[in-house]
């Protein structure tokens, strides 16, 4: 049924989970329909472990998840990391001192918690993540005045959520002149600092030769640009139509847009019936 399929890597936000933030019925029975005839179904995201286990699970999808945007692998039914590559220490409080000075609010991920510094709203993504999945999946952020609140923790990715420019400009200006981080867009007008050697694709790279998959037979799904680097190294790319990555990636096959199961229409379109 899926010939020369070995593996699937899908993004979540605004690809695998819809507006929502649920992933569609076709989309779960196609993660069913993989799963049964051996194929392995790898969430690839920038959420951080403990608001990506409840959508993976939701999703049908297997448990050893790529989290942060490649920062770290992490598998829910070991609870624990597989592995985790953190920035540079010097180089990550630089760039938390520097939000805390512009008062912007941003989320530090570090591999035991969510760290939210600065003049969170009420009923943030966060919040709303955690008021609807399970009990047992409420592992709540911890919110701090600043990063002198954060214990000294190793930060493996910075979160601006729909950040002002001025921040924006100021965080990707100090980026440039850090050999040991980068910058990467994420979902709408969100900004990722994680470390320089780390992406989406050089995580599935590695991923995929540990598990004995070929990059060649895998199927990659997602929208945004810190999607590219999987996208880029995979035989099977497909980009949700209307993403803001459209047209950016020669090769790319075009699917239902998020919300309407487009991994279940990139399986129709790659393996045709009739």
């Amino acid at each position: 049924m899926f010939g020369g399929l070995e593996c699937v890597a899908a993004d979540l936000d605004g690809t695998l989970l819809g507006p929502d933030g649920l992933p569609g019925e076709a989309d779960r029975a196609a993660v069913r329909a993989l799963s049964a005839a051996g194929i392995r179904v790898i969430a690839v995201t920038g959420r951080h472990p403990h608001i990506a286990e409840w959508p993976v699970r939701l999703a049908g999808c297997h448990p050893a998840a790529i989290c942060m945007n490649g920062a770290a692998v992490y598998d829910f039914a070991a609870g624990a990391y597989r592995a985790v590559e953190y920035m540079p220490g010097e180089e990550a409080y630089r760039a938390c001192r520097l939000l805390d000075r512009l008062g912007a609010p941003y989320a530090a991920y570090a591999a035991d918690a969510i760290l939210l510094a600065g003049a969170w709203e009420a009923g943030n993504f966060y919040e709303v993540h955690f008021s609807r999945c399970g009990s047992r999946f409420r592992h709540k952020p911890v919110y701090c005045r600043d990063s002198a609140d954060f214990g000294g923790r190793e930060i493996a990715d910075l979160l601006l959520p729909g950040v002002p420019s001025e921040a924006a400009e100021a965080l990707r200006a100090l980026a440039g002149r850090m050999e040991g981080v980068r910058l990467v867009s994420s979902s709408g007008s969100c900004v990722d600092l994680c470390g320089a050697g780390v992406s989406k694709g050089a995580a599935l790279r590695e991923y995929c030769r540990r598990e004995g998959f070929s990059l060649a037979g895998t199927l990659a799904l997602g929208d945004e640009e810190n999607d590219l680097s999987m996208l880029e190294i995979c035989g099977h790319p497909f980009v949700p139509e209307g993403s803001a990555i459209s047209g950016r990636l020669p090769g790319a096959r075009v699917t239902a847009r998020c919300g309407r199961d487009p991994l279940a229409h990139a399986l129709r379109a790659l393996f045709p019936v009739g």
